[in-house]
C-alpha cells in the first residue's frame, strides 16, 4: 500500500533574518488547528503527523515511526479514492476523483506537491546551509462533493511550479477529529513539447 508524505512549511520562522520561500501562512494555520485540536503543547518544527492524528516531534516518536506506520496500514478503510486524468490545463491542475466506500461526513482534500526543490538558508540556525525539499506542499483546495458523486479536482497552479516534478494527492478527513482515512496520489502529466505549462 502507497504511503504519501505532504511537506508543509510554516513561516513563523520566517522573521529570524531567512524567510522560507515555500512557507505559507495557510500552513502555519492548519498545523494550529491540528495543535489545538489534538491539545498538543504548542507549535514545534520539525514535526510528522501521521495520518491526522499521530503526532510525532522527538527523536524517540521517530524511532517509533516503522511500527506505527504498520499500524496505520492494516487498518481497515473506511473508504477507497482513485486518481486519474490528471493533467495541466490553463494555469490549472485538473483529474478526476472516484470514491468507493462510506466518505458522508468526510471533506475530500486535493494537494499539488513539488519534488525536488532548493533553498539557500541565509540566517538562522542553519545558516549557510543548502537544504533539500521533496513532496512540498505548494497549494491546497477542498473539493465539493457533486451529485453524480464524481468529485473533480481544480488547482491553481502556483507561480514557479515546475509541473514535471509535480503530483496531485487526494485525501478524505474528517472535520471534526482531522483524522485522514484514505489517500490517493499520481504525477501530473508532462506538458507535451513545445507547450507552454501553467505557473513556469
Amino acid at each position: 500500500m502507497p504511503v504519501y508524505v505532504l511537506g508543509y512549511h510554516v513561516d513563523y520562522f520566517n522573521n529570524l533574518g531567512w524567510k522560507d520561500p515555500f512557507s505559507q501562512p495557510a500552513w502555519t494555520a492548519r498545523q494550529t488547528e491540528y495543535v489545538q485540536k489534538l491539545r498538543l503543547p504548542g507549535l514545534a518544527t520539525p514535526t510528522m503527523l501521521m495520518n491526522g492524528h499521530l503526532w510525532l516531534s522527538s527523536n524517540v516518536a521517530f524511532q517509533k515511526f516503522g511500527d506505527l506506520l504498520n499500524a496505520e496500514l492494516n487498518q481497515p478503510p473506511v473508504a477507497r479514492l482513485s486518481l486519474a486524468g490528471i493533467k495541466a490545463v490553463g494555469g490549472k491542475v485538473t483529474a478526476d476523483v472516484s470514491v468507493e466506500g462510506q466518505a458522508s461526513g468526510l471533506v475530500l482534500y486535493a494537494a499539488l506537491v513539488e519534488r525536488g526543490l532548493v533553498s539557500q538558508v541565509t540566517a538562522g540556525e542553519n545558516k549557510g546551509k543548502t537544504l533539500q525539499h521533496d513532496y512540498t506542499v505548494r497549494a491546497l483546495v477542498s473539493l465539493p462533493w457533486p451529485q453524480d458523486g464524481k468529485p473533480k479536482v481544480e488547482i491553481p497552479v502556483p507561480e514557479g511550479v515546475k509541473l514535471a516534478n509535480a503530483s496531485v494527492v487526494v485525501f478524505l478527513q474528517d472535520p471534526a477529529t482531522l483524522r485522514i482515512f484514505s489517500a490517493r496520489g499520481a504525477d501530473v502529466e508532462a506538458p507535451k513539447p513545445g507547450q507552454a505549462a501553467p505557473g513556469e
